[in-house]
């Protein structure tokens, strides 16, 4: 399985996958099961986290 990476990407493009995976309309059963227990603002913080991580 390939796994993308995180590190210095686009804090809108993370924000918006992590949404989508919580809510359903982006499909991957070990992404959709963590990030439903996430909550806005530890969203938040891993976009801050990731975004900020050199590429």
């Amino acid at each position: 399985m390939e796994v993308p990476h995180l590190a210095g990407q686009h804090d809108r493009y993370l924000w918006n996958q992590l949404i989508a995976f919580r809510k359903g309309t982006r499909r991957h059963q070990d992404m959709r099961f963590m990030s439903r227990a996430l909550t806005e603002p530890e969203i938040e913080a891993l976009v801050v986290y990731y975004s900020g991580l050199p590429r």
